[in-house]
């Protein structure tokens, strides 16, 4: 929640924000930015993105066969296609980003069908006054669910379809130099179309249909090296397949985040959300609970280190949060761990820029329904990512990536032959990726970029360099 500071292009190094400075002041000074970014007030991308891949599990099916209906999980190749393009407008004191891309996913095996996802969205970012700004989205997608997305596999399975609409809106102020204050609004529609086969062998489709609507405040309070905040927040989300249901979730939660050293840095959060089912299908058991209540945190701890002539960062994250799952049409108790870590490596360059990088994570999750009985299905997730990236000329680059995933999937309800529901026997999921795939924009430097509000120092250091090379009297 800094002060607004509308950037140009990535290499384009601009002072890091203070707290003090006044959001039309930041604006003016990366309106007036060196021309090399750009001397138009706007820019028009074609961007392309084209990978080959093999898996071992196509359709991401589990390793046992409980059923005759089910099928093995089968290895083979596809390519993946992503054309997009990118438009960047500003005045004095505004910026907009509009972006439209298609993913496309063509299997060599008859399982699973091709896949496709369109998306279009608009971000924008207006300062109001010198001490206040104004940020406002939208955004569109469709598409066929992907059994390789991570954020899919295991969550919706069979042949689903979806459609997606969403809107938001979020306000900064500077109350004083150390004071600030937000607030966000969202919305979000998700139509989900699950096309399956029966017992009798007969095509049925279920329909759901999930509303998001939430509203968030927050503040927080800093110093030299450290933030102290709150945050609270209401979220609506309703979903009807045959039947509504309305819950809602409250969230409270003190934040706070502490620069160690010139090389540490970190932040936490503690609160509790309760999650409340205000309207329920008749089908509803009795033995769910109504309420729940369900402590929430957070931790992240990030190190820059110099290795030699570069600089790699460290970052571990560990949460257990609450949050609306549209795709699934529930509300579920998520907790996650991770370790990342990115190490640009010295040996290709251009300039004095390194063109040659690495970056891998590992992390594992637990999820279940927040209003759940012993008979509700909880899932297990497991994955390491391994990226290597290659930028040999500028808007191009080179990528060869590894990936495995796991899910567990616990009791799981299937359709019995008799019209009842059954629980199915634990299921595992498995599957190991391979991608090589080549990038690029054209032209290659946006007019304009909007700046990530997510912060990860408080301090007001403007040198990198300076700061990596001196050390705290704790460090």
């Amino acid at each position: 929640m800094a002060s607004v500071r509308l950037q140009r292009s990535p290499r384009d190094q601009l002072a890091r924000p203070t707290h003090a400075l006044p959001c039309a002041a930041l604006l003016a000074i990366a309106v007036a930015a060196p021309a090399t970014a750009s001397a138009d007030p706007y820019s028009v991308h074609a961007e392309a993105s084209a990978s080959v891949g093999w898996t071992d599990n196509t359709a991401n099916r589990p390793e046992i066969v409980n059923d005759e209906n089910q099928t093995v999980p089968e290895a083979g190749f596809f390519t993946q296609l992503r054309p997009a393009v990118l438009l960047t407008y500003e005045t004095l004191r505004t910026a907009h980003v509009t972006t439209a891309a298609v993913d496309i996913n063509l299997y060599e095996t008859q399982e699973p069908s091709n896949s496709y996802n369109g998306t279009l969205s608009y971000n924008g970012q207006f300062a109001l006054t010198p001490v206040s700004e104004l940020r406002l989205g939208t955004s569109a997608g469709f598409g066929r669910v992907d059994p390789l997305n991570v954020g899919q596999a295991g969550e919706v399975q069979g042949d689903s379809t979806f459609l997606s609409f969403g809107l938001s809106q979020g306000l900064n102020r500077q109350l004083s130099a150390d004071l600030r204050a937000g607030q966000d609004l969202a919305y979000s529609v998700v139509r989900t179309t699950v096309a399956q086969v029966g017992t009798d062998g007969q095509p049925s489709e279920t329909v759901t249909d999930a509303h998001s609507i939430g509203l968030t405040l927050s503040a927080d309070h800093s110093w030299a090296r450290a933030s102290l905040g709150g945050t609270g927040s209401t979220n609506f989300v309703i979903t009807d397949t045959g039947g509504q249901s309305v819950q809602m979730i409250n969230n409270l939660s003190a934040t706070g985040r502490y620069d160690i050293s010139p090389l540490w840095t970190s932040s936490a959060a503690l609160g509790v959300s309760v999650v409340s089912s205000l309207v329920t299908p008749d089908s509803t058991s009795d033995d769910i609970p109504r309420t729940g209540f369900t402590p929430t945190a957070s931790l992240s701890v990030s190190r820059e280190q110099r290795v030699r002539s570069v600089v790699a960062t460290f970052t571990a994250n560990a949460s257990h949060t609450v949050v609306p799952n549209l795709l699934l049409s529930n509300v579920t108790n998520t907790s996650t761990g991770s370790l990342s870590a990115t190490v640009p490596l010295p040996w290709l360059r251009r300039g004095p820029d390194t063109t040659l990088q690495l970056s891998g994570t590992l992390s594992a999750s637990h999820s279940q329904p927040s209003l759940a009985n012993d008979d509700q299905p909880t899932w297990n997730t497991y994955s390491a990512d391994g990226l290597l990236a290659w930028a040999f000329a500028e808007g191009l680059s080179a990528t060869l990536r590894y990936q495995f995933v796991r899910t567990d999937v616990f009791n799981y309800m299937s359709p019995a032959g008799d019209g009842s529901d059954q629980v199915t026997p634990p299921e595992d999921f498995f599957r190991h990726t391979v991608l090589v795939g080549v990038s690029g924009r054209f032209p290659a430097r946006q007019a304009v970029q909007l700046p990530n509000r997510r912060i990860l120092r408080v301090d007001e250091a403007t040198n990198d360099e300076s700061r990596l090379n001196s050390r705290d009297s704790r460090e």
